[in-house]
C-alpha cells in the first residue's frame, strides 16, 4: 500500500511527528516538500531552504524506523496525488481536508480511485494553540509545544472580581507562565446588558478591544453580566469571550434567578444590578467584591466564582478543535 502526504516541514515538531508517524504504518511513503519557489512569500519568518528541509525531513523518517519513503519537491498544492493513479492513501492535517477533497475530486474525473483519507487532528502547544513553525521561530515554543514565553492575557476589565476569576481560571488552564493586563476598555453596551446579543455583544467586545491594546498578545478575554429570560424569569449570568486574533470562543457560567423586585427596580430606576444590591445591602461597588451573588445567596457564593466558570468553559472549544 502507497500513501502520499504533503507540507513544508520548515522544522520538526509534534504535530509533523503525528503525521509522519501515520504514514509510515503504509509500505511506501512520498512526500511532496515544499518547494522554495512555492512556499516564498507564504510564511511569515525566514523559510530554511528545500536541501535543508529535505535534510530534516529525512532524519525524522529515519527516527522512526522507516526507511522505504521518497521525497519530491512539491510545486503546488497537489503534486503527485493528482498524476499518480497508483497510490492508496493520503494522510493529512485537519487543517487541509479540503485541499484532501479537492484532489479526490481531480482524481474521479480522471477516473481513478479516490484516496483513503487518513486524516489527523491539530497538534495543539501549552497555549492551546496549533504547533507551527512559525510560533517555533518566533521562539514562543518548543518543537513539543512547551511554552517558552509567558502566555500573555489581555482581560477587558479592572474590575477586581473579573480579575480574580480569570487568574484562577487561567493558573488550571495553563500549565505555564502567564501574565494577565488588566484593561479599560469600551464595551459597547449598556452597564446592564438584558438579553443574550447584547451581553455576548460586550463580551465580545471587550476582548478583541482589550487583545489590539497589547503587543503579541496571546488571548483577549471579556466578561458581561447579563440578565437573560428563561421561563419568564430573569437570571443573571456571565457570559465570557476569548478573542485570539482570527476567531472567538464563548463560554458563560452558572446562573441565578433575579428576584423580580430587583429585576423591576432595574428597568424602572435604569441602573445595574450592581448598583440596585449594593443600595439593599449597604456595600459600596459589591459588583467589584464579592457580588450581588453573595449578597443574595447568604454569602455562599462569589461572583469570582462565575467568571472563573465562563473564562473556562470559553476554552472548551480551544482544547478540542474537531
Amino acid at each position: 500500500m502507497r500513501a502520499i502526504l504533503g507540507g513544508t516541514f520548515s522544522c520538526i515538531h509534534k504535530g509533523h511527528l503525528a503525521l509522519l508517524s501515520e504514514a509510515v504504518k503504509f509500505d511506501e511513503v512520498h512526500i511532496g516538500l515544499t518547494s522554495d519557489a512555492f512556499a516564498s512569500g507564504t510564511k511569515g519568518y525566514s523559510l530554511p531552504s528545500y536541501e535543508h528541509r529535505r535534510e530534516g525531513l529525512t532524519r525524522a523518517l529515519r527516527s522512526l524506523n522507516f526507511a522505504n519513503f521518497r521525497i519530491f519537491p512539491l510545486r503546488n498544492n497537489y503534486g503527485e496525488s493528482v498524476t499518480d493513479p497508483q497510490l492508496d492513501a493520503i494522510v493529512a492535517s485537519k487543517e487541509t481536508e479540503h485541499t484532501v477533497e479537492t484532489i479526490n475530486s481531480i482524481r474521479k474525473r480522471k477516473g481513478w480511485k479516490a484516496l483513503n483519507k487518513i486524516i489527523i487532528p491539530i497538534s495543539l502547544g501549552e497555549d492551546y494553540k496549533k504547533i507551527s513553525c512559525e510560533a517555533i521561530a518566533k521562539g514562543l515554543i518548543g518543537s513539543d509545544g512547551k511554552r517558552l514565553l509567558p502566555i500573555k492575557v489581555a482581560a477587558g476589565t479592572e474590575n477586581p472580581s473579573k480579575l480574580d476569576g480569570a487568574r484562577e481560571a487561567a493558573s488550571r488552564l495553563f500549565q505555564c507562565k502567564f501574565e494577565l493586563l488588566p484593561l479599560n476598555v469600551p464595551s459597547g453596551v449598556s452597564d446592564q446588558p438584558i438579553g443574550w446579543k447584547e451581553t455576548m455583544k460586550g463580551a465580545k467586545n471587550r476582548a478583541k478591544n482589550a487583545f489590539n491594546t497589547v503587543a503579541n498578545c496571546d488571548y483577549g478575554i471579556g466578561f458581561e453580566s447579563g440578565l437573560l429570560l428563561f421561563g419568564g424569569k430573569r437570571f443573571d449570568i456571565v457570559f465570557c469571550a476569548v478573542y485570539g486574533g482570527a476567531d472567538f470562543s464563548f463560554g458563560n457560567s452558572m446562573g441565578f434567578h433575579v428576584p423580580d423586585s430587583i429585576f423591576h427596580r432595574i428597568k424602572k430606576e435604569k441602573k445595574s444590578m450592581g448598583e440596585v444590591v449594593s443600595e439593599l445591602s449597604g456595600i459600596a461597588d459589591i459588583g467589584t467584591k464579592m457580588g450581588a451573588i453573595h449578597f443574595l445567596s447568604n454569602g455562599l457564593l462569589e461572583r469570582k466564582e462565575m467568571n472563573r466558570q465562563a473564562l473556562l468553559c470559553a476554552f472548551i472549544p480551544r482544547m478540542h478543535p474537531l
